[in-house]
């Protein structure tokens, strides 16, 4: 059993201020607490925790958390916007090309792909995700439980960003996923991990979870030759898995999709405002501003 008890939110407070963090209103603190949970703020707070003292930083406070917290929730909805835009495209593009070149159904014929498992694991997915749908545009295909039916544009409709993700990368045809990876002038390998990577930080920011100093698990391959001179934008060595290579890969992608969007100024902005002794956090290159990824 646990020896830690519940503790009132004053108590939660006190634990803080007697760790060095400073507090100028108590009562807006205590409000903030009610709502974001002492443990969730504790790993915001980290940024400014000094291991060998156990204590926060000489000057720090809780309003330098609490703007924090509310960096990444803009981050979040920021990165959030533009997988969403990304996830549309690659449905579409995937629905194209399997659709064009081996048939409305190859999606659902394990002959198509490269791993017999990892197929039916992908089927089983979409099989899952098409009965708990409720979309008028099924109605056609749902007499049956069978899925051998339903063609494969209306498919990835339904389907989850992770189906998506299997369904591009299992292709067995190189070409085909050469085929729409050529939409964002990207080498197929380097696509199909950007996916799986995407739809990870896609998950953890749709469930509220931290982006701007994670470390993800599942890294991203960074492209050397295709697309030309975005090598150079990537952060590299132990930062190579944070959010800010996450952004890199998704303004590359946003500008390929919607040249007129707004997203590529917006989060370049927005990681302008994230004072510098902290984009270290995030992975963050010294001298990102004048990198030619960032000013175009």
């Amino acid at each position: 059993m646990s020896a830690e008890i519940p503790r009132s939110y004053a108590d939660q407070l006190a634990i803080l201020e007697a760790r060095g963090l400073g507090v100028d209103d108590k009562v807006v603190a205590v409000h903030w607490l009610s709502h974001l949970n002492y443990y969730r703020f504790k790993l915001y707070a980290s940024a400014f925790w000094q291991p060998g003292q156990s204590r926060y930083t000489e000057g720090s406070s809780f309003d330098d958390v609490l703007w924090i917290y509310h960096f990444d929730q803009v981050l979040r909805e920021l990165v959030l916007s533009a997988i969403k835009c990304v996830e549309v495209s690659v449905r579409s593009r995937l629905a194209y090309e399997i659709g064009h070149r081996s048939g409305p159904q190859a999606h659902l014929d394990t002959c198509h792909f490269r791993h017999v498992d990892r197929c039916i694991e992908m089927l089983n997915g979409l099989r899952s995700e098409l009965r708990r749908s409720r979309e008028d545009f099924l109605a056609p295909y749902k007499p049956s439980e069978s899925i051998g039916n339903i063609p494969v544009w209306v498919a990835v409709e339904v389907a989850s960003f992770g189906v998506i993700s299997k369904m591009l990368s299992g292709q067995a045809s190189a070409s085909l996923r050469q085929a729409v990876a050529d939409t964002y002038e990207m080498d197929e390998r380097v696509l199909c991990a950007a996916m799986h990577h995407l739809n990870v930080v896609r998950n953890t920011a749709a469930h509220h979870g931290r982006l701007w100093n994670r470390r993800f698990n599942i890294e991203l391959s960074l492209p050397r030759k295709k697309p030309a001179g975005l090598w150079i934008a990537f952060a590299h060595g132990d930062d190579r898995n944070k959010v800010y290579n996450t952004m890199v890969i998704l303004l590359h992608m946003i500008r390929a999709i919607d040249p007129s969007s707004s997203l590529p100024r917006r989060m370049r902005q927005h990681m302008e405002s994230l004072p510098a002794t902290l984009r270290h956090h995030m992975g963050i290159p010294i001298g990102w501003e004048g990198l030619p990824t960032w000013r175009s």
